[in-house]
C-alpha cells in the first residue's frame, strides 16, 4: 500500500516539472527549442520560415553566411572566426550543406573545431589499384629478315621427283665438228664419244644444258644456319578499359536543413 507521504512525494515532483516547462527550461532532447544556447546547432525538417514567430528570428541555418561583429557580439565571442571571417569585423557560422558532421578532436588526428576535408566523389589514380594483371592480346608479329643469310646442309636430305619438264640441250651437227670447250655435252676421250659409260662424268656440263622445273619431294632432315641480324617486332597491346571519370562515394542519404542558434542562452562555465 502507497503511504500518503510517498503521494505527497509525488506530486510534489510534478509541480516541480510543471513549473520547469512554465518557466522556459531548454528541453535537452528537443531538436531546435525555444531557448537553445548560442551556437548550438540543431536540425529540422522545416525552413527557417516555418519557424513560429518566436523562432524563427533565433535560428540561422548554418549554411556558411557572414554576420557583422556588431551584429551579434554574443555568438562572436563564442566562435569567433572559427569557419571564417575577418576579425573584429565579422564572422561566418558553420557551412553544413552537403556535409557530414565529424566528431572533434584535438589529439592524433588534428580535427578541431571548423576544419573541413573529404570529398563526394572521387578518381582512382594507377596506384591506388590493387596489384593484377591483364591477359595480353596478339594482334601481330613482325619479322625482318633483310640483314639474315640461310645456308641449308642437303647432305642429309634425299630428293625424289619426276623429270618430265626438264630440257636438254645438245648440238645438232652430229658431232662432225670438234666440240666447243663448255658448249658440249660430252667430251671426246679417244674414240669420238657423246656419253660416257662409267658412273663419274669426265666433264662438267655447261651452264643451260639442262633446264626447266623438276617437281618432288624431299625426305629427311635439312639443317639450316642463319647469320646476320634480324628485327623482331610485337604488338600486344593490353586492352584499354575505363574513361577515367569520378565516381561518387556517398552513401544513402536524406537531406535536412542544420541550424545555429543566434540567440538564447549563453554558456557560463559556472
Amino acid at each position: 500500500m502507497i503511504s500518503k507521504s510517498q503521494v505527497h512525494h509525488a506530486l510534489f515532483l510534478i509541480r516541480v516539472g510543471a513549473l520547469a516547462l512554465l518557466a522556459g527550461v531548454p528541453g535537452i532532447s528537443q531538436a531546435c527549442s525555444s531557448e537553445p544556447y548560442i551556437g548550438t546547432l540543431c536540425i529540422s525538417a522545416l525552413s527557417g520560415g516555418q519557424f513560429a514567430p518566436g523562432i524563427s528570428n533565433i535560428y540561422v541555418p548554418a549554411n556558411g553566411q557572414t554576420i557583422n561583429v556588431s551584429a551579434n557580439q554574443a555568438l562572436y565571442s563564442l566562435i569567433g572566426t572559427t569557419y571564417g571571417g575577418t576579425a573584429n569585423v565579422n564572422f561566418k557560422v558553420p557551412d553544413t550543406r552537403g556535409r557530414v558532421i565529424l566528431g572533434a578532436t584535438s589529439t592524433g588526428q588534428g580535427n578541431g573545431n571548423g576544419l573541413t576535408g573529404g570529398a563526394s566523389q572521387v578518381t582512382l589514380n594507377v596506384g591506388d589499384l590493387p596489384q593484377h594483371t591483364h591477359p595480353m592480346v596478339l594482334n601481330g608479329v613482325g619479322v625482318s629478315l633483310a640483314g639474315v643469310t640461310a645456308t641449308a646442309n642437303l647432305s642429309s636430305g634425299t630428293f625424289s621427283g619426276s623429270g618430265s619438264g626438264l630440257t636438254m640441250n645438245v648440238t645438232t651437227n652430229g658431232g662432225t665438228e670438234a666440240p666447243v670447250a663448255g658448249a658440249a655435252l660430252g667430251a671426246p676421250t679417244g674414240s669420238t664419244k657423246f656419253y660416257s659409260a662409267s658412273l663419274t662424268p669426265s666433264v662438267a656440263l655447261a651452264a643451260g644444258t639442262i633446264s626447266g622445273t623438276v617437281s618432288g619431294n624431299t625426305a629427311g632432315t635439312v639443317p639450316v644456319t642463319l647469320t646476320g641480324t634480324g628485327s623482331f617486332s610485337v604488338n600486344t597491346p593490353t586492352g584499354y578499359t575505363g574513361s577515367g571519370q569520378p565516381f561518387s562515394i556517398m552513401p544513402p542519404y536524406i537531406t535536412l536543413t542544420y541550424f545555429i542558434a543566434v540567440t538564447g542562452l549563453y554558456p557560463s562555465s559556472q
